[in-house]
Protein backbone atom coordinates (compact mmCIF):
# COMPACT_ATOMS: atom_id res chain seq x y z
CA UNK A 1 0.00 0.00 0.00
CA UNK A 2 1.41 3.38 -1.03
CA UNK A 3 0.27 6.92 -0.36
CA UNK A 4 1.08 10.16 -2.10
CA UNK A 5 3.16 12.46 0.12
CA UNK A 6 2.54 16.17 -0.57
CA UNK A 7 5.53 18.28 -1.56
CA UNK A 8 5.24 20.53 1.50
CA UNK A 9 6.09 17.51 3.66
CA UNK A 10 9.16 16.55 1.62
CA UNK A 11 11.72 19.03 2.93
CA UNK A 12 14.95 17.06 2.62
CA UNK A 13 17.92 17.58 0.24
CA UNK A 14 17.68 16.51 -3.42
CA UNK A 15 14.46 15.54 -5.11
CA UNK A 16 15.50 11.89 -5.40
CA UNK A 17 16.51 11.77 -1.72
CA UNK A 18 13.26 13.45 -0.66
CA UNK A 19 11.15 11.02 -2.66
CA UNK A 20 13.05 8.01 -1.37
CA UNK A 21 12.82 9.10 2.26
CA UNK A 22 9.16 10.08 1.91
CA UNK A 23 8.31 6.72 0.34
CA UNK A 24 10.17 4.86 3.09
CA UNK A 25 8.43 6.84 5.83
CA UNK A 26 5.03 6.23 4.30
CA UNK A 27 5.72 2.52 3.84
CA UNK A 28 6.87 2.20 7.45
CA UNK A 29 3.79 4.08 8.66
CA UNK A 30 1.35 2.07 6.57
CA UNK A 31 2.98 -1.36 6.78
CA UNK A 32 3.50 -1.13 10.55
CA UNK A 33 -0.20 -0.47 11.09
CA UNK A 34 -2.32 -3.62 11.52
CA UNK A 35 -4.71 -4.20 8.63
CA UNK A 36 -7.83 -3.68 10.74
CA UNK A 37 -6.49 -0.43 12.22
CA UNK A 38 -5.71 1.40 8.97
CA UNK A 39 -7.69 4.59 9.17
CA UNK A 40 -7.82 7.93 7.45
CA UNK A 41 -4.44 9.41 6.63
CA UNK A 42 -4.74 13.19 6.61
CA UNK A 43 -2.27 16.06 6.41
CA UNK A 44 -4.73 18.51 7.93
CA UNK A 45 -3.25 18.81 11.44
CA UNK A 46 0.30 19.74 10.38
CA UNK A 47 -1.00 22.36 7.95
CA UNK A 48 -3.37 23.84 10.52
CA UNK A 49 -0.60 23.96 13.10
CA UNK A 50 1.88 25.41 10.61
CA UNK A 51 -0.32 28.51 10.41
CA UNK A 52 -1.01 28.63 14.14
CA UNK A 53 -4.74 28.02 13.85
CA UNK A 54 -6.63 26.45 16.73
CA UNK A 55 -9.16 23.73 15.98
CA UNK A 56 -11.95 26.19 16.84
CA UNK A 57 -10.56 28.83 14.44
CA UNK A 58 -10.13 26.29 11.70
CA UNK A 59 -13.65 24.93 12.33
CA UNK A 60 -14.96 28.47 11.86
CA UNK A 61 -13.07 28.79 8.56
CA UNK A 62 -14.50 25.56 7.14
CA UNK A 63 -18.01 26.33 8.34
CA UNK A 64 -18.53 23.97 11.25
CA UNK A 65 -20.04 25.14 14.53
CA UNK A 66 -17.46 23.64 16.89
CA UNK A 67 -13.95 22.21 16.84
CA UNK A 68 -15.32 18.67 17.23
CA UNK A 69 -15.48 17.96 13.48
CA UNK A 70 -11.88 19.10 13.04
CA UNK A 71 -10.79 17.07 16.04
CA UNK A 72 -12.48 13.91 14.68
CA UNK A 73 -10.89 14.35 11.24
CA UNK A 74 -7.45 14.98 12.72
CA UNK A 75 -7.81 12.05 15.13
CA UNK A 76 -8.62 9.82 12.15
CA UNK A 77 -12.08 9.03 13.48
CA UNK A 78 -14.07 10.63 10.64
CA UNK A 79 -13.81 11.68 7.03
CA UNK A 80 -14.45 15.29 6.10
CA UNK A 81 -17.67 16.09 4.30
CA UNK A 82 -17.34 17.15 0.68
CA UNK A 83 -17.86 20.79 1.69
CA UNK A 84 -15.22 20.50 4.43
CA UNK A 85 -12.71 18.88 2.06
CA UNK A 86 -13.26 21.65 -0.50
CA UNK A 87 -12.94 24.30 2.22
CA UNK A 88 -9.64 22.77 3.40
CA UNK A 89 -8.42 22.70 -0.19
CA UNK A 90 -9.25 26.39 -0.64
CA UNK A 91 -7.74 27.45 2.69
CA UNK A 92 -4.43 25.65 2.20
CA UNK A 93 -4.34 25.96 -1.61
CA UNK A 94 -3.77 22.22 -1.73
CA UNK A 95 -5.76 19.68 -3.74
CA UNK A 96 -7.94 17.29 -1.70
CA UNK A 97 -5.81 14.43 -3.04
CA UNK A 98 -2.85 15.84 -1.13
CA UNK A 99 -4.82 16.65 2.02
CA UNK A 100 -6.71 13.34 2.23
CA UNK A 101 -4.84 10.77 0.11
CA UNK A 102 -6.42 7.70 1.68
CA UNK A 103 -9.95 9.01 1.23
CA UNK A 104 -9.18 9.93 -2.37
CA UNK A 105 -7.73 6.46 -2.99
CA UNK A 106 -10.76 4.72 -1.50
CA UNK A 107 -13.21 6.76 -3.59
CA UNK A 108 -11.06 6.24 -6.68
CA UNK A 109 -11.01 2.46 -6.20
CA UNK A 110 -14.77 2.39 -5.49
CA UNK A 111 -15.62 4.34 -8.62
CA UNK A 112 -13.42 2.14 -10.80
CA UNK A 113 -15.00 -0.97 -9.28
CA UNK A 114 -18.49 0.36 -9.95
CA UNK A 115 -17.55 1.32 -13.52
CA UNK A 116 -16.19 -2.18 -14.11
CA UNK A 117 -19.35 -3.76 -12.73
CA UNK A 118 -21.60 -1.58 -14.90
CA UNK A 119 -19.41 -2.33 -17.93
CA UNK A 120 -19.90 -6.06 -17.37
CA UNK A 121 -23.69 -5.66 -16.90
CA UNK A 122 -24.01 -3.78 -20.20
CA UNK A 123 -22.09 -6.36 -22.24
CA UNK A 124 -24.13 -8.19 -24.86
CA UNK A 125 -26.63 -5.39 -25.54
CA UNK A 126 -26.10 -4.37 -29.20
CA UNK A 127 -27.98 -1.05 -29.07
CA UNK A 128 -26.32 2.19 -30.12
CA UNK A 129 -27.04 3.81 -26.73
CA UNK A 130 -25.41 0.91 -24.89
CA UNK A 131 -22.38 1.08 -27.22
CA UNK A 132 -21.95 4.78 -26.29
CA UNK A 133 -22.14 3.88 -22.60
CA UNK A 134 -19.58 1.09 -23.04
CA UNK A 135 -17.24 3.46 -24.89
CA UNK A 136 -17.55 5.99 -22.08
CA UNK A 137 -16.92 3.35 -19.41
CA UNK A 138 -13.86 2.13 -21.32
CA UNK A 139 -12.50 5.69 -21.16
CA UNK A 140 -13.25 5.91 -17.44
CA UNK A 141 -11.50 2.61 -16.79
CA UNK A 142 -8.50 3.59 -18.93
CA UNK A 143 -7.95 6.80 -16.99
CA UNK A 144 -5.94 6.83 -13.80
CA UNK A 145 -4.81 9.95 -12.04
CA UNK A 146 -0.97 9.78 -12.01
CA UNK A 147 -0.80 10.32 -8.24
CA UNK A 148 -3.25 7.54 -7.50
CA UNK A 149 -1.78 4.72 -9.56
CA UNK A 150 0.34 3.52 -6.62
CA UNK A 151 -2.43 3.84 -4.04
CA UNK A 152 -3.69 0.42 -3.12
CA UNK A 153 -6.54 0.63 -0.68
Amino acid sequence: MYYYVPAQFRVWGSTEFRETIAACLVLVLVESTPLMDRRLISYLRPLRRRWGLTQAEFAFLIGTKTHVAVSRIEARKAYPSLAQAIACSIIFDTPPLELFPELYGKVFEFVLSQAEELYQKLQGNPSRVTRAKLDFLEEVLARAHPHVRDIGV
